[in-house]
């Protein structure tokens, strides 16, 4: 018997199409998002909704969304419009910009409802009202989601390339 022989559990999906896509998330419209952060990698992390805390006594006195967004190994961007191919659209900042300048300017969608998430050509938008987050279509590296999801049923919803959309538990062992 080999120790060091670790079976996996394989994590049950769903694979949904996108007319289910937009059924999963129509009530995350209207909703606020409170705090929008970068993370390690220069991923996004948004919270919105309802602020709820953490049951964790390390975490007290520290909130979750009720939706939490976050974009995972994808590049994005933020444009001060609603939508980037509308002539005079501004680019305000993306991904690979400098640390420091994405930190002062997503802030700006702080306090913003979120209006509508799209899919237009290839892109994902995220409409804001005053600013739009777009995550295009593109390859990620070690099979990650381009975006994931958490949803307030404990279901987190993860984009793939080629409009793939799986769904599954937050429950589940991953």
């Amino acid at each position: 018997m080999n120790p060091l022989n670790f079976s996996s559990v394989a994590k049950p999906q769903l694979i949904i199409t996108q007319d289910y896509f937009y059924h999963l998330i129509e009530s995350i419209y209207g909703q606020i998002c409170w705090q929008i952060r970068l993370d390690y990698g220069q991923e996004l992390c948004l919270e919105i909704g309802k602020k709820i805390p953490y049951h964790s006594q390390i975490l007290s006195g520290e909130f979750k969304g009720e939706w939490q967004l976050g974009t995972r190994a994808s590049d994005w961007a933020i444009y001060k419009k609603r939508h980037p191919t509308i002539r005079n659209s501004d680019l305000l900042i993306k991904s690979s910009d400098n640390e420091k300048l994405i930190k002062q300017e997503i802030a700006k969608i702080n306090k913003q409802k979120i209006q509508k998430i799209e899919i237009v050509d290839l892109y994902y938008l995220f409409d804001f009202g005053l600013h739009s987050l777009i995550i295009p279509e593109q390859k990620t590296q070690d099979d990650l989601p381009l975006w994931e999801l958490f949803m307030p049923d404990r279901q987190i919803l993860e984009v793939y390339p080629n409009l793939e959309f799986q769904l599954h538990s937050q429950d589940e062992i991953a």
